[in-house]
């Protein structure tokens, strides 16, 4: 059965809105103001973010005496773990080289606060604690299938940001006009506040480099997984053709840009797409009349 969320546990979800709504306001407020000290405020908020993600995570595992990767919301906070420390790792290396991706925190703090609001007011997940895993499921390569997972799609969504912020900065580039460049005033404030399209154009790629390890041993892990269980490597579950559909658009992210030298708006079109796809693989297919009866639909709730 499941039990309601004890009070420590209570007050690290709630903290958790608090932290992403400030985090957001901290990166935006930097770049309307310039000032470092909101800055360091800014990364110090998304470090206490993903520390109070990982505390939750933790309380929720010692209550239901499992890993806490069985469920939806588990799911969403181990993605979310995984996306702030590298937008940090990343942050911080740029910001060594000159490059301010206060944007993409703000991105990044604004997209992890609509899903924690989607799970919780949308779907009303993530108010209780999860009941121990059924005993088909408890393996350890459905262990290393999740986190696998999570990670995968924590730099998915990094990839997304920087892919969106480029496209963004195409649309307002100056315009040359008798050799003078002609800048509208959005777009004046837009291209001294985002990254150069060059930086961002390798970011992205960075990033689809780092998620598709992970992505590929998703998919594998997934496979071994239901051979030990299910005594079968591919079974067409929703989540399997659409978790496979996504690791194909992200392969031919990096064959376009390694082997045919893609570059710029057609690549960060690839990573826009492959975005949306997992977006879908990662909440849509649950929507979908097939998903019923679904291998995966013990992860939907709680």
């Amino acid at each position: 059965m499941t039990h309601p969320l004890s009070g420590i546990e209570q007050g690290v979800l709630k903290s958790l809105f608090f932290l992403y709504a400030g985090g957001l306001l901290a990166y935006l407020g930097y770049v309307a103001s310039g000032l470092p000290a909101v800055r360091k405020a800014a990364t110090i908020i998304a470090v206490l973010a993903a520390l109070a993600s990982l505390t939750d995570l933790v309380l929720r595992g010692v209550a239901s005496q499992r890993l806490p990767t069985a469920s939806l919301f588990e799911y969403s906070l181990l993605m979310i773990f995984f996306a702030i420390p590298a937008f940090l790792a990343i942050d911080w290396r740029s910001s060594r080289r000159g490059t301010d991706l206060a944007l993409i925190g703000a991105f990044l703090m604004g997209l992890c606060l609509l899903l924690l609001l989607f799970l919780f007011y949308g779907l009303k997940v993530g108010r209780q604690t999860a009941e121990p895993m059924p005993p088909i499921l408890e393996s350890y390569w459905r262990t290393i299938h999740v986190l696998a997972g999570a990670a995968s799609y924590g730099g998915i969504l990094l990839a997304f940001g920087f892919a969106l912020l480029y496209l963004i900065r195409l649309k307002f580039r100056p315009a040359d006009t008798g050799g003078k460049a002609a800048i509208r005033s959005r777009g004046n404030w837009l291209t001294r506040t985002i990254p150069g399209a060059d930086t961002l154009d390798h970011l992205c790629y960075l990033s689809v480099a780092f998620s598709f390890p992970f992505l590929t041993l998703l998919n594998v892990t997934g496979a071994i997984w239901a051979a030990v269980s299910w005594n079968r490597y591919w079974g067409w579950d929703p989540k399997e053709v659409w978790g496979l559909i996504t690791w194909l658009i992200y392969a031919i992210y990096l064959h376009a840009r390694l082997r045919m030298e893609w570059r710029g708006r057609r690549i960060a079109w690839i990573a826009v797409i492959g975005f949306g796809v997992m977006i879908f693989t990662f909440l849509g297919v649950n929507y979908l009349p097939q998903f019923e009866g679904s291998l995966h639909s013990y992860a939907s709730g709680k």
